[in-house]
């Protein structure tokens, strides 16, 4: 991914075309290089916004950056990120997953759930770690029956992870389902 990022960074240079430049946000992202994807997805946006047919471009380097700062704790300008990049494409799942992730390290549990509802109904419920993030946020809000559902969805979409079953366990014992809780302890 670093290579790539470099690759793209250079074109944009010598073709003056932000597209390379957002590629390279892109690549540094999937290369877990948040420095360089935030640096990159802000040079993207300076150089893309106001040009024709650079909204989707534009919105996705805000996801980046928003989901880049959810990495490292700064939830409030992760939240305006996501706001912006909603505003171009208020059905895209991964963002809607990213204004999740957001609201629940702000705290704001039940519009987390919100988001979360929203993400997988975005995405027709395919992708199981939007069920734990809904999961996650019931959690908070101690509806213990409700996060075990998600969670469970959850494993039921992904049945080599343990971290659901875990949950799951979590949610039982808080509940006080001990002894379903054992059993899924025992099982992860």
């Amino acid at each position: 991914y670093a290579d790539s990022g470099e690759t793209y960074l250079e074109a944009g240079s010598k073709f003056n075309n932000y597209i390379f430049v957002c590629q390279a946000a892109d690549a540094f992202y999937f290369g877990d290089d948040l420095d360089r994807a935030l640096s990159s997805a802000r040079d993207c946006i300076k150089q893309a916004e106001g040009k024709e047919k650079s909204a989707d471009t534009v919105a996705t380097a805000r996801a980046r950056i928003a989901d880049s700062l959810n990495q490292r704790g700064v939830y409030g300008e992760a939240l305006s990120e996501i706001t912006e990049a909603l505003k171009t494409n208020s059905n895209d799942a991964f963002f809607l997953l990213t204004k999740a992730t957001t609201l629940y390290g702000l705290g704001r549990y039940w519009d987390s759930v919100t988001a979360s509802k929203a993400a997988i109904q975005a995405s027709d419920g395919k992708y199981g770690f939007m069920h734990s993030q809904l999961g996650f946020a019931l959690f908070k809000l101690r509806d213990w029956d409700s996060a075990r559902e998600s969670f469970e969805r959850a494993a039921d979409l992904n049945p080599t992870d343990p971290e659901p079953l875990y949950n799951m366990a979590a949610c039982f014992q808080n509940s006080g389902s001990k002894r379903d809780a054992i059993t899924l302890y025992k099982k992860v």
